[in-house]
């Protein structure tokens, strides 16, 4: 299976745990993982390179100049940076004997055999990925009125061929440039508009993001739940398992596998900083929570303290 893999120096950690996760849910598969990385040394890529190997696969590093991403919109999400961008390049970058690219985001854990995943038919499609119906059902500022069309890039599986053959990369990059004021997921924003009905919609178990798992969830309704999954996605800054007092169930998940990776826990991502305004999100889910355990609880304390709870649990 060839695998795209792209981050920057601050997302070394999670690209660990993520590998880590592939290699111990896929032990008979050989992976060829392409990356494109920035501000990572020549010694940690020697170190991603043996580490790679000792699992029957091989790694590549490519690069990007600065000029392909010098004019690309930014966004207010502070842990978003410029190499979410660099995804969209693989098609370009790779062999011309690669035929299939499974792309999948840093902030990702796999637990589970991407076999079936790799070989989706793509019957002539560009790309495959899991539309946001709970997240983004619709993003009409892009022109995508159809609620469930819009999908989240982090785990895309490219068409090469056709992707090249429709210049996916090349027009995304012209729409970044003449829209910027609608970017507000970068990449995503305009892979959406240039594919918009036209990408194969794949099972929501390929990419399970915050907005797929209920509120409150019971811990013994983990393994039910898990089950039937295969990529966990930690997308939303209060939900990356690295930060202090992430709100997301299913973060040790992202432990349980750097502690098995070469690296174990001794090194960290560089995005744990907690604004005012991050705290105050973490606090609202976490009584959210509360207030679905104990919802007559909840009740009383609205009554007394005159607060709506409800705008809480959106």
């Amino acid at each position: 299976m060839d695998l795209g893999i792209s981050f920057d120096q601050n997302y070394l950690t999670p690209f660990y745990a993520l590998i880590t996760s592939i290699f111990l849910n896929n032990p008979d598969s050989e992976f060829h993982i392409h990356t494109i990385v920035t501000g990572v040394s020549e010694s940690d890529k020697k170190d991603m390179k043996d580490y790679v190997e000792q699992h029957n696969s091989t790694i590549f590093f490519y690069e990007i100049s600065p000029e392909s991403i010098a004019r690309l919109s930014k966004t207010s999400h502070a842990y978003l940076t410029v190499a979410a961008y660099y995804r969209m390049f693989f098609p370009a970058l790779v062999p011309s004997t690669v035929q299939k690219i499974l792309y999948l985001d840093t902030d990702i854990i796999v637990i589970g055999n991407l076999a079936e995943l790799y070989n989706t038919n793509l019957n002539g499609y560009p790309a495959a990925a899991v539309a946001e119906v709970n997240a983004t059902p619709s993003r009409p500022d892009l022109g995508i009125h159809e609620i469930g069309s819009y999908f989240n890039s982090g785990v895309m599986l490219m068409n090469v061929p056709e992707w090249k053959a429709q210049n996916v990369t090349e027009r995304a990059i012209q729409f970044v440039q003449d829209f910027p004021e609608k970017i507000v997921w970068m990449d995503q924003d305009a892979l959406n508009v240039v594919l918009m009905n036209n990408y194969v919609k794949l099972h929501p178990k390929y990419n399970v993001i915050p907005f797929d798992i209920p509120l409150y969830l019971p811990k013994i309704k983990y393994r039910e739940f898990l089950s039937s999954k295969v990529i966990i996605h930690y997308t939303l800054k209060e939900h990356k398992p690295w930060v202090m007092f992430s709100v997301n169930k299913f973060k040790f998940l992202y432990y349980y596998y750097l502690r098995r990776s070469p690296i174990g826990s001794g090194r960290e991502s560089k995005h744990t900083q907690i604004t005012n305004k991050l705290a105050k999100k973490i606090a609202k889910v976490r009584v959210a929570r509360l207030i679905l355990k104990y919802p007559k609880v909840a009740g009383i304390i609205s009554v007394l303290a005159h607060i709506d709870f409800s705008e809480w649990l959106f």
